[in-house]
């Protein structure tokens, strides 16, 4: 009997124990961030997926084949045009030139000496005629040779920056072949596709925003530059193209966007679905109210936009959701809002 009541002492003891731990727990302020609800501007039609690419591109190649004797550039460089990329060397160029030289040489010495005596009468008009001939092929030929030389020289078209590189120092080429691409990213442009059944909507000057998904969704804003007049056969879709017309240092050709046409912005609240929770009785975010303590907000969600989902009931301009700090909260935890 003494020791049944002795248990049941021990475990009064530890109950009321946990009971002090977790008022303590409840009572202990909790550092989270949050995010005020506020009214932003949403497209709730016309979205698509397109990708970033540069205004122009180009793949440089040397005309003829030989070893990359210097590569001076590495995936990401800046370039001016006119910079050397890549020196190659040719031995068939070389010899060429060599040999266009010589021949250069002598007949420009054949033609000086063979004019003085002309001079004097002592050479007929048609042996000065046939030298002033070999002269001139001498010289188109020599000019034709230092152009190719001056090719072994791969030069950047245009300001830009480096994409791929396909080559390395001391590798042997052949005519043609690829050495690396080059990006003018100074202007870029979005490329999307539509089905035929949308194509009609869109027209060359619309507007529209799209948000980047690496870039944590920025958004920004871009114009139709062109519009595709041939449907893929196998999709049935339309190729276009959109000017992006504000500047990001982040925004690189490659990148995913959605793209939003905004021919029906409405005021809407909106929020990240990161930040979206779900129980048995449906989908919340935890708020923080005027007494920073947290409370459970049951959500009705609408369509996807740029800047989110929106919201369509269960929060209100003011509102205060938790963007962080979730793992230590529960209803009536008191909360410390940090930057």
């Amino acid at each position: 009997m003494r020791k049944s009541v002795g248990i049941l002492f021990l475990l009064v003891i530890v109950l009321f124990s946990c009971n002090n731990e977790k008022k303590e727990r409840k009572n202990e302020a909790v550092s989270v961030k949050v995010e005020t609800i506020d009214v932003k501007n949403s497209i709730s039609n016309n979205s698509f997926v397109g990708t970033i690419e540069a205004s122009a591109s180009s793949t440089l190649s040397c005309k003829f084949s030989g070893k990359i004797i210097n590569l001076n550039v590495k995936q990401g460089d800046k370039i001016k045009q006119g910079d050397v990329i890549a020196v190659i060397e040719s031995q068939n160029v070389k010899s060429t030139l060599e040999s266009a030289e010589a021949t250069l040489s002598q007949a420009e010495d054949g033609y000086q000496r063979l004019k003085k005596v002309h001079d004097t009468r002592s050479v007929a008009d048609v042996k000065m005629i046939e030298i002033e001939t070999q002269l001139a092929k001498a010289k188109a030929a020599a000019v034709a040779a230092r152009s190719a030389a001056d090719d072994c020289f791969i030069k950047a078209p245009f300001d830009g920056v480096v994409g791929e590189i396909f080559v390395s120092d001391n590798e042997d080429i052949i005519s043609l072949q690829p050495i690396c691409t080059v990006f003018d990213i100074s202007s870029l442009q979005l490329s999307i596709s539509v089905p035929e059944k949308e194509i009609g909507k869109i027209n060359i000057g619309d507007s529209a925003l799209f948000s980047v998904g690496v870039l944590d969704n920025v958004t920004l804003h871009a114009v139709v530059d062109s519009k595709g007049l041939n449907a893929s056969k196998i999709s049935r879709n339309y190729d276009c193209k959109l000017s992006v017309v504000e500047k990001n240092n982040q925004l690189l050709p490659g990148m995913i966007a959605n793209l939003f046409f905004s021919d029906n912005i409405n005021d809407c609240l909106s929020i990240s679905p990161k930040y979206i929770k779900m129980d048995e009785v449906g989908k919340y975010v935890w708020c923080v109210n005027n007494d920073n303590i947290v409370e459970k907000k049951y959500i009705e969600l609408g369509d996807y936009v740029a800047s989110g989902v929106i919201v369509k009931n269960g929060l209100s301009i003011g509102d205060k959701i938790i963007v962080d700090g979730f793992s230590r909260i529960c209803c009536g935890t008191k909360v410390i809002i940090i930057p």
